[in-house]
């Protein structure tokens, strides 16, 4: 598994990529229910949020990087 380690003010911030969520922020272009509609994989919000980031779970790990590149440039269409 994948982590950073992120200096923050006098301590650090350790992120772990995960294997089958993501966060997606909503732009001014595109809410996140919009950009989701265009994804191919089987995607759900969990009803988390993390700040502006709202947290989205792929149902089949096998597409998660697929579906990261698809809401990629889907968010960049839009």
């Amino acid at each position: 598994m994948e982590t950073v380690t992120l200096k923050r003010g006098r301590g650090a911030m350790t992120l772990t990529k995960s294997n089958d969520l993501i966060a997606i922020r909503p732009s001014p272009q595109a809410q996140v229910a919009e950009v989701l509609a265009n994804s191919p994989a089987e995607t759900s919000s969990v009803g988390t949020n993390l700040g502006e980031y709202e947290i989205v779970k792929v149902s089949d790990r096998r597409q998660m990087e697929g579906t990261l590149d698809d809401l990629k440039s889907t968010m960049a269409h839009l």
